[in-house]
């Protein structure tokens, strides 16, 4: 007589389904910084690339200007029309961007705005990171400028920086040279004066932005207009 047993099973048990879990986690925390760090270097490349547009910006102006470079602190508009997009004044990386309290009041009493060519995007898609001109003064950079140097400063001269240090606790800095160099937080912070830095304290909370747009009594051209977010973190825009 033929014995019947029980047929034997296919499926996986739960030892094994967890282990398989476990070995998912594992690879992935081994992975995923890895892959953050490359991410990170393309947009420090990226910002890199920006600080040399606006150098090779500088020495096409000084090359009309007998020499001199923009003779404003902090103040790359007379270069901002020649570049013309606003993506060059933006770095991908930085954490705190758009307009600071003191530029959303210089943006309502501003008499004339002009927004910059906005890269791969709508006329209609601008929003508080767009670096605007407000009466001939470029606000919501993301760049430092240091004014009174002449195209024949030192080469290692400080031309312009970024405003914080947004790759990983270093920043990236323009010479007059042209050259751009990746330094240290603690390097950077002492060639930028606390002015040209940016931290969360100088941007208005979600509460002062909104009531900013539903005031927007001084604001023209639509200067107002997508501040509801309010200017600290860039994290929507990664």
């Amino acid at each position: 007589m033929e014995k019947i047993g029980r047929r034997p099973s296919t499926g996986f048990t739960l030892i094994e389904i967890l282990a398989v879990i476990a070995t998912i986690g594992i690879l992935a925390a081994m992975i995923f910084p890895v892959f953050a760090r490359a991410r990170e270097q393309a947009r420090s490349v990226i910002c890199a690339n920006n600080l040399h547009e606006i150098g090779m910006a500088l020495q096409m102006y000084a090359g009309d200007w007998d020499g001199h470079y923009p003779p404003q602190e902090d103040n790359l508009a007379p270069i901002a029309r020649r570049i013309g997009e606003d993506a060059t004044f933006r770095c991908p990386s930085a954490r705190y961007a758009g307009l600071t309290k003191k530029d959303i009041q210089r943006l309502e009493k501003a008499k004339h705005v002009e927004y910059l060519r906005p890269r791969r995007r709508q006329p209609s898609e601008l929003d508080q990171w767009t670096p605007v001109i407000a009466d001939r003064v470029l606000l919501g950079s993301d760049y430092y400028y240091h004014a009174g140097l002449t195209n024949e400063a030192p080469g290692d001269a400080l031309l312009a920086a970024e405003r914080e240090a947004s790759h990983m606790g270093r920043a990236q800095v323009l010479y007059a040279s042209g050259r751009v160099k990746l330094l240290p937080e603690a390097e950077w912070k002492t060639l930028i004066p606390r002015s040209g830095q940016r931290r969360e304290e100088d941007f208005p909370s979600e509460e002062e932005s909104t009531g900013a747009v539903r005031g927007g009594g001084g604001m023209r051209g639509g200067a107002g207009r997508g501040m509801r977010g309010g200017g600290r973190s860039r994290g929507g825009r990664r």
